[in-house]
């Protein structure tokens, strides 16, 4: 069996070794992300989720094919969801990966427990 990348950097990798490196990275990235103690997640132009970690299903109690495709007003009680929706203007319009907004949200995720985090938008 062929290296899925050989020594030659001016070879062309097969369609199959590119595949298999995709998967590769793919798996690496959802692993890192759902052991991540942080809650994180992915939202489209539209602000619908796409992805939410573990630490995200298990901070708020949902599952993740229960937040796909919602937006913020349909996980979050409306005062926090407002809250979210504030920032969102400013982030649907920025096109360059180098800047990011960060706000310090505050809430109550179970009685008697409060958590803190920062959204890296």
């Amino acid at each position: 069996m062929a290296a899925p990348f050989p020594s030659d950097p001016t070879a062309t990798p097969t369609r199959k070794a590119v595949k298999e490196r995709l998967r590769e990275s793919k798996f690496r990235t959802h692993a890192f992300l759902n052991n991540s103690s942080n809650l994180i997640f992915v939202q489209d132009k539209a602000l619908r989720y796409l992805y939410v970690n573990r630490e995200f299903e298990r901070a708020l109690r949902v599952d993740r094919e229960q937040v796909r495709g919602k937006k913020d007003p349909d996980v979050f009680p409306q005062e926090r969801a407002s809250s979210f929706q504030a920032d969102n203007p400013k982030v649907a319009y920025l096109e360059s990966d180098s800047i990011s907004i960060g706000r310090q949200h505050e809430m109550q995720i179970r009685k008697a427990q409060e958590r803190y985090f920062r959204s890296l938008r």
